[in-house]
């Protein structure tokens, strides 16, 4: 099926080098509101005028927000000058609140070929909680997923506070898909690959992290966690309820 052409000839599909500059230099989110769930909007001129996809004149847009520019309560020019200092550089990350798991004895998180059921912490180094779930709030919420993930030099590259999903503008590449995250370093690797299966199931399909001099690494079906050439441990299976399921202590000397 041919892609549609507007007047001038020009496909709506936008190639993906001039996607990924146009998500780089928006931050990765809407750029009046920083939500990480937009679209591509062509500002000036509009699609069915353009003669090419410049990434000057495309923004990210929210749906929300798209639909204000497109029912004209808000001008172009207020979406220029967003464009020109996007909130997510302002403010350095891009974010949006993830559907919370319900209750906690249906809670599962998954890494590599490794299942966490009903777990109260993932992953901890040091004494430091980098993936747990936490209690709800009130009578009524949901339970509240926090977590910290780095990239292979030790750099922040996602975090989830309290359901509260959270990527800095510093990035390489983000991009969102059908209940997936995939975040990209500047070597053009996969540093990060998420999977969402409702709020009752996360998998970490991919990661290249470290931390503190601790490397954890995810890839297909293992979990390995290792310091310089030591591999701390190696894991696959499954563990109900733990406290925590994989912790890296510090070595206390007798």
């Amino acid at each position: 099926m041919a892609a549609k052409l507007n007047k001038l000839g020009l496909s709506r599909h936008i190639p993906s080098p001039t996607k990924r500059a146009v998500r780089q230099e928006c931050g990765f989110g809407c750029v009046i509101c920083g939500g990480a769930i937009y679209q591509y909007e062509h500002i000036d001129p509009e699609w069915h005028e353009a003669k090419e996809h410049r990434v000057s004149q495309i923004a990210l847009l929210c749906g929300a927000c798209h639909d204000c520019v497109t029912r004209r309560f808000w001008s172009k020019e207020k979406i220029k000058a967003a464009r020109r200092d996007p909130i997510c550089r302002q403010r350095g990350f891009s974010r949006m609140y993830l559907d919370g798991p319900r209750i906690r004895e249906e809670f599962t998180v998954s890494f590599g070929g490794c299942d966490f059921i009903r777990p109260r912490c993932v992953l901890r180094v040091f004494g430091e909680e980098l993936l747990a779930l936490r209690g709800p709030e009130s009578d009524g919420a949901p339970p509240r997923v926090s977590g910290r993930f780095y990239d292979s030099r030790g750099r922040l590259m996602l975090e989830i506070v309290d359901n509260e999903y959270r990527t800095p503008s510093r990035n390489w590449d983000v991009v969102l898909g059908r209940g997936t995250v995939k975040i990209q370093s500047e070597k053009r690797r996969t540093a990060l690959s998420l999977a969402l299966y409702g709020p009752q199931h996360v998998r970490v399909l991919g990661l290249e992290m470290q931390y503190r001099g601790i490397r954890v690494s995810v890839k297909r079906q293992r979990v390995a966690i290792q310091k310089d050439e030591v591999i701390l441990v190696k894991f696959r299976g499954h563990i109900v309820e733990p406290d925590c399921a994989l912790e890296v202590s510090e070595f206390c000397p007798a």
